[in-house]
């Protein structure tokens, strides 16, 4: 049989598919792990990496806490020795009986005052108000001009005076005049101040042994008392881990210190032995310079530097990268930045390595030719006293 010339000849099968006769499996599997590898780091980097502070102040709590409970028993047995020393006890005693000496006469002064502040506040209102109508009365009366108006205006006051006043005391309904609410108020007032000045009489006493007795506690008990280490605890079980954050809106000021420098200002001194060697924890080495620049108007980097926004990491947060140009300043260097804003005084009481190094630029002649602010000023006066005097010779001439 003849072959049809139009049929194919040779091998009519396609060619292989380059997709759906291979295998994918190897390239997807290599791109899920790397998807999930980059998951599991940002994850990481999102939680951890870029959150140390949440680590900080996790350790924080449990050190402080377990400092605390350290802390307590000690305190305790300091507390107690000090209480039960011969001392304390005289003075304790003492106190008690100046107290129950003065307790009968200062409980009859109480309650007389209650009876006067009673009536006092029933008198105050219709006395006060009816003072204010005859005031402006009077300033009317001073401005009136014609005799018409100021005989008007005198009658008014004598109405007003007149009244009458209805007080309703505790027990009873007096009417009153104005005078008489005038009298009776001066009376009470008077009254009034005179026991409150024998109640300080009476109770000097007890407050100069008390005061005597807090003396004692102040002079030989160190430290934080048994019901502020409670506190304390109390506030360790409620701690929230979160930016610590200070904002002076007027100044621009956004500083995070605190987020990881968790124990700057708590009231125990804190070393780092105290918190399991970290130093970060440490309290403030000063805490009377804190008392006049407190961190809630002043911040912490217009005197130490850095970089107050930054939480990712400690490099960022002290500014010792190259896109940071305040970098944190050195311990042995902190003093150098109260010149942010003490830059023309002469002399700081907490910053004595900075007032020795001026008085060492002064003592050593260096002023002499390095003008410095803060150290001309005497020549500067002098310099205007000589301006003065030509100006003023000129003027003879």
């Amino acid at each position: 049989m003849a072959r049809d010339v139009d049929q194919p000849t040779g091998n009519t099968s396609p060619g292989q598919d380059p997709i759906a006769d291979r295998s994918l499996s190897g390239p997807l599997l290599i791109c899920s792990v790397i998807l999930f590898l980059t998951l599991a780091w940002a994850l990481y980097d999102e939680l951890i990496g870029q959150r140390p502070w949440k680590a900080y102040q996790e350790r924080f709590v449990k050190s402080y806490t377990a400092y605390l409970k350290k802390l307590g028993p000690r305190q305790a047995s300091a507390e107690k020795a000090i209480f039960n020393s011969p001392e304390y006890r005289q003075m304790d005693q003492e106190l008690k009986a100046a107290e129950a000496k003065a307790g009968p006469r200062m409980t009859q002064i109480e309650r007389e005052l209650g009876g006067i502040r009673q009536q006092l506040a029933a008198i105050k209102d219709p006395f006060q108000d009816t003072r204010a109508k005859i005031a402006a009365l009077m300033y009317e009366l001073d401005h009136t001009d014609s005799a018409g108006g100021k005989n008007s205006v005198r009658k008014d006051i004598q109405d007003a005076k007149k009244g009458p006043f209805k007080v309703e005391f505790t027990a009873r309904t007096e009417t009153l005049s104005f005078d008489d609410l005038e009298r009776r108020f001066t009376d009470l007032k008077a009254h009034e101040a005179l026991l409150v000045a024998e109640q300080a009489d009476i109770t000097k006493p007890a407050r100069d042994l008390r005061s005597k007795r807090n003396q004692y506690l102040s002079d030989h008990l160190t430290g934080l008392n048994q019901e502020q280490i409670a506190g304390l605890l109390r506030k360790m079980d409620t701690f929230k881990v979160e930016i610590k954050q200070i904002h002076v809106e007027e100044a621009g000021l956004v500083d995070r210190c605190e987020s990881c420098h968790v124990g700057i200002r708590e009231p125990l001194p804190l070393k780092a032995s105290d918190l399991g060697g970290r130093q970060v924890f440490v309290s403030h080495p000063n805490k009377s310079l804190l008392s006049i620049h407190d961190p809630e108007r002043f911040g912490c980097t217009p005197c130490h530097n850095g970089n107050g926004l930054a939480t990712s990491s400690t490099e960022q947060a002290h500014g010792n990268y190259e896109h940071w140009l305040w970098p944190l300043f050195a311990k042995e260097n902190a003093e150098a930045g109260c010149l942010q804003c003490h830059f023309t005084d002469r002399v700081l009481d907490e910053a004595p390595i900075l007032t020795r190094g001026r008085d060492v630029f002064q003592l050593r002649g260096c002023v002499g030719c390095h003008r410095y602010e803060g150290f001309d000023r005497e020549t500067d006066a002098l310099t205007d006293v000589r301006k003065q005097i030509l100006t003023l010779e000129n003027e003879q001439k």
